[in-house]
């Protein structure tokens, strides 16, 4: 080495060393020396516990974290709702308020899952434990409190936003995005000394509607405390709260399945009924109406928000059910959600409906329902062995909904798996936006009906698609409802689409949640033509002195080619006059097969002339 040479070289590193840092890792540096520097070093797990209070419960909160690589488990009990979250580094799961377990493959279910990890090893400190990248956003002001904005995606995991208050260094909130684009902001506060570090001991949890904020405050905090080998495993579900009747190994019962694909069977509760019931896979747990826990002498606790099609929420309270009976089937000890939004599964079927059986339902037995037959059959889950003639398809949890791969059109992603869907196919609106689906498709139709539940309508167009491929299981010129929603569960981000009864009723189909897999086996209508409808242009009609009045009109149709327009009055119908026509005559009528010829008279403005339209598919 030359001369000097070895002083240069000290020189360069105490340069480099003293190089600042780039402001997202300042910012993050100082929250860690606020919140206890050094003290962190050492750390391995923490485990929290304290209150939870929403939606009108209140109740007890746990948390265990491993810092050294970001396992996490939560757990809380609310009386009449509880449940658990975890992942072991292996498997996330999520656990029911019946003790269910599902362990999730969903791929945004899994993102959420990375964050939670980075979180509960604070990566932001420790990058090397769960590599991120960091970027600043911006400095803002809420009052006279200014906040850094650092935005971090964690290796794996959804991009999300770390505040951090600039005038004392507190990570003050983070803000996640959901699968619709709201954001879900947990604040922290009330900091407080734990043997050198400092923890938030309140915590706040919401979308920016207070009553259904979560509220958890700490009661006790416990550094590196001992845990045992398999503490963030994902429970194993309970056996004991299902079977069937004495003498019997399985169970069926007739369904009732509407024109529009709809499946209701009936089931008593507590030995009275029997009620109808919608069954729906696409429902997140069993759900009653109010009028129903009622008639049965229950009451409801809380009011949780609760998420559905529709943009809107809604709220629900829950209760326990004794026992539950399906045919020779019974299930015990059932917790059911309870809301008045429920009731409109009714107003689709047109006779009272008790609620839905969902998720719960479908993960205590091997679910088999056969839509040719209008018949349900039930299983017990252990031991069952498919020996059908079908093949049968994997799918993955996303919270308690199946998930299936494939392909519509050749574009490839997931589906939900929806018996409570009246369509075929609900393409989600980014989708849609992403693929430029309505500009593509050419001729669209605004659904006329769209599909009504939980959260209200939705409103989108419908389409003609070429296939649906959902493993072996496939549909040709399948209609295709192309989602315009900005919230509800039409909005989201995670995957194609929400296959419905248009697809299913064409198989016979076996639910087998304990193995995850769904068989779909051709049944007799497997190549019926998937009808619109409406082979006439009609949408909406209202009563005039002497006919019917056109107040929803589609273009093109027969009818808009023939001239007609809205607010035009039918005043005849095959030489039939308006006066005499009845609705049930009328849709008789309108509703005859592709190539009839009608002759109509309309009265449009002062005059009167007759025309004839032929029938047939609009799309």
């Amino acid at each position: 080495m030359r001369p000097g040479a070895f002083a240069c070289v000290i020189t360069f590193c105490l340069a480099v060393a003293a190089a600042p840092l780039p402001l997202p890792l300042r910012i993050l540096a100082r929250a860690k020396a606020a919140t206890g520097g050094s003290a962190w070093n050492r750390i391995i797990s923490i485990r929290s516990v304290g209150t939870l209070e929403t939606s009108g419960l209140k109740g007890t909160f746990e948390t265990l974290e491993d810092l050294r690589r970001g396992a996490h488990l939560t757990r809380y009990d609310l009386g009449a709702m509880c449940g658990a979250d975890g992942d072991d580094g292996r498997t996330v799961w999520i656990e029911d308020a019946t003790g269910q377990s599902f362990p999730q493959g969903d791929a945004s279910k899994r993102q959420e899952a990375a964050n939670a990890a980075y979180l509960a090893c604070r990566g932001y400190w420790f990058p090397k434990r769960w590599p991120a990248d960091v970027a600043w956003m911006r400095r803002c002001q809420e009052g006279n409190r200014a906040f850094d904005v650092l935005q971090i995606t964690p290796r794996g995991g959804q991009t999300f936003e770390f505040w951090v208050d600039a005038a004392t260094g507190l990570p003050d909130r983070t803000v996640d995005f959901t699968s619709d684009g709201r954001p879900d902001t947990t604040r922290f506060a009330d900091y407080r000394e734990v043997q050198g570090v400092k923890l938030p001991f309140q915590i706040r949890e919401g979308r920016g509607e207070d009553p259904f904020d979560a509220l958890v405050r700490l009661t006790q905090v416990t550094l590196d405390p001992p845990l045992p080998v398999h503490a963030f495993a994902m429970p194993v579900s309970p056996t004991g709260d299902c079977g069937f009747t004495t003498g019997h190994v399985s169970a069926t019962v007739p369904l009732d399945i509407q024109a529009d694909g709809h499946v209701y069977l009936q089931a008593r509760l507590n030995g009275k009924g029997p009620f109808w019931f919608a069954l729906d896979s696409g429902a997140e747990g069993d759900m009653l109406t109010p009028t129903a826990a009622k008639n049965l002498g229950l009451t409801s606790e809380g009011a949780v928000q609760m998420q559905g099609l529709g943009a809107s929420s809604a709220e629900a309270g829950f209760l326990t059910v004794d026992r539950v009976g399906i045919g020779d089937a019974w299930m015990s000890q059932q917790t059911f959600s309870v809301s008045p939004s429920v009731a409109v599964i009714g107003e689709v079927q047109g006779e009272p409906c008790a609620g839905i059986l969902g998720s719960d339902f479908f993960q205590r037995f091997v679910v088999r329902i056969e839509y040719a037959a209008h018949r349900l059959s039930l299983f017990p889950a252990a031991g069952w062995r498919y020996r059908g003639h079908g093949a049968g398809v994997p799918f993955v949890f996303r919270g308690q909904l199946p998930q299936v791969s494939g392909e519509l059109d050749g574009m490839q992603g997931t589906f939900a798996m929806d018996t409570g869907s009246g369509g075929t196919l609900d393409v989600f609106a980014p989708f849609v936006a992403a693929h430029g689906l309505i500009a593509k498709a050419g001729l669209t139709y605004p659904n006329p009906e769209g599909d009504r539940g939980i959260g209200g309508e939705t409103t989108s167009r419908l389409a003609r698609g070429r296939e649906l491929k959902l493993g072996t299981a496939r549909m040709a010129r399948p209609l295709v409802s192309l989602s315009t929603m900005a919230r509800g569960a039409f909005a989201s981000r995670d995957g194609i689409g929400n296959v419905g009864a248009g697809f299913f009723k064409r198989f016979d189909v076996t639910f087998d949640y304990r193995r995850q897999k769904i068989y779909f086996e051709p049944n007799v209508n497997h190549d019926a033509p998937d009808r619109f409808g409406n082979t006439h242009g009609l949408t909406s009609l209202a009563g005039a002195p002497d006919g019917f009045r056109i107040t929803g009109l589609l273009q093109p149709s027969p009818l808009s080619e023939a001239g007609v327009k809205r607010g035009d009055v039918i005043v005849a119908l095959n030489g039939k006059s308006g006066k005499d026509l009845t609705p049930d005559l009328l849709g008789a009528a309108l509703g005859a097969p592709v190539g009839t010829v009608l002759t109509l008279g309309i009265r449009s403005g002062a005059g009167i002339h007759s025309l004839t339209i032929t029938l047939r598919d609009l799309l």
